[in-house]
C-alpha cells in the first residue's frame, strides 16, 4: 500500500513537472477564442475527485498545459478507479492524491 502512495506521488509528479516546466505560449490575441473549460475526472474518492477538479482548474487557468495535463488525468483516472475500489489499496491512493494536490498547487497557481 505504500509502494502505492510512493508511484503516485512520483508518477504526479514527473507529470506535473514536465507539463509546467514547458515553454509558455503567447497569449491569446482578444481576436482568438478563449479555450473551452474542461471537465473534471470523478473517482468517487474525495481527495481524488478534488486533485482532478484542481487539474481542470489548472487547465483553463493555463490552457498551454492542456496537451499535457488532460490525457494524465485521464489515464490516471483509468489507473486508480481500482485502486479506489479495492479496500487494501484506497487508503494509499487518499494519501498520494493529497500529495498531488499539494504538488499542482504549487505548479499551476
Amino acid at each position: 500500500m505504500k509502494n502505492v502512495a510512493i508511484a503516485f506521488v512520483m508518477v504526479s509528479g514527473m507529470l506535473l513537472a514536465a507539463a509546467c516546466g514547458k515553454e509558455e505560449k503567447p497569449e491569446a490575441k482578444p481576436t482568438e477564442a478563449a479555450a473551452p473549460a474542461v471537465a473534471a475526472e470523478s473517482i468517487g474518492v474525495p481527495e481524488c475527485d478534488a486533485y482532478f477538479k484542481k487539474v481542470a482548474e489548472c487547465m483553463t487557468k493555463k490552457p498551454e498545459l492542456k496537451p499535457m495535463l488532460e490525457p494524465a488525468m485521464k489515464q490516471s483516472a483509468q489507473a486508480w478507479k481500482p485502486l479506489a475500489a479495492n479496500p487494501a489499496t484506497k487508503d494509499g491512493l487518499v494519501k498520494g492524491c493529497n500529495a498531488a494536490v499539494e504538488q499542482l498547487q504549487k505548479q499551476c497557481n
